[in-house]
């Protein structure tokens, strides 16, 4: 079992049991309830029916730091290799991303992210920093940065993604929330498995 790809979302309030298993079960995730180890509760290993082959997937909820909910989503890195060709590769997760989107429409998160296992800093602690090290660590190890309302109005991110991430896409989701994929190209992503997974 290698690293994983996640998706991780944050929330000022707890999720609730029930709602987070209908809405994973709508999206195509299934398996049985997991009394594991997380405080506040979990769901471990569950099967995630996306487009192509189904792929294991770790779905989670838990209590975290600074009193802050969070709901994660993970995928281990070794199924990509197995994927025939970069093509594969990318429908994966963007299919991964689409799963993401699913999730952050159905509850009120302040933010999320596709990144690294447990990297991928969050914006929630550098809320009282400056925007210059908001900008700094905001793309960090990650494919793709969810942004509630209030989270988009700290970034600002039209003021300054672009032009430093050329290649990156902005789209405009529920509630007034922002989706950024900081490098949308095959090869941008290329590069992220083959510097953070070592994936050629």
């Amino acid at each position: 079992m290698g690293q994983h790809l996640e998706l991780v979302f944050v929330n000022d309030n707890r999720i609730e049991d029930d709602k987070l298993r209908e809405v994973l079960a709508n999206a195509g995730v299934t398996g049985k309830k997991w009394d594991g180890y997380l405080t506040g509760g979990g769901y471990g290993w569950m099967t995630w029916a996306n487009s192509g082959q189904p792929v294991a997937l770790f779905a989670g909820h838990y209590d975290g730091i600074c009193q802050k909910h969070f709901v994660r989503l993970g995928i281990d890195s070794a199924v990509l290799p197995r994927q025939a060709n970069l093509g594969e590769r990318k429908g994966l997760v963007d299919e991964f991303l689409k799963l993401g989107s699913q999730i952050w429409r159905a509850f009120p998160f302040y933010e999320g992210s596709l990144s690294l296992e447990e990297e991928g800093p969050l914006l929630s602690p550098f809320r009282e920093h400056g925007v210059e090290e908001v900008q700094r660590v905001l793309p960090l190890d990650k494919i793709a940065t969810f942004l509630s309302k209030k989270a988009a109005e700290l970034v600002q991110p039209y003021q300054w993604v672009r032009q430093t991430h050329p290649l990156s896409t902005i789209t405009s989701l529920e509630r007034e929330s922002l989706l950024i994929i900081w490098d949308a190209s095959s090869e941008g992503l290329a590069r992220f498995l083959s510097e953070e997974f070592s994936i050629e």
